[in-house]
């Protein structure tokens, strides 16, 4: 980062300075890493695949 900070002029760090500090992680879907609704989900695109 410090080597590219050399190339950058002190606008453009301040600005991505700013970005960085008011980042924020987006909660991720709680369904997306629960083992049950996983499976709930296999199990009907597997009956969906047989009819």
């Amino acid at each position: 980062m410090d080597r590219l900070k050399g190339r950058m002029n002190p606008a453009a760090i301040k600005a991505i300075e700013a970005e960085i500090a008011a980042w924020q992680p987006r909660p991720s879907d709680a369904l997306a890493n629960d083992a049950h609704t996983a499976g709930e989900a296999w199990k009907t695109r597997a009956s969906n695949k047989s009819e």
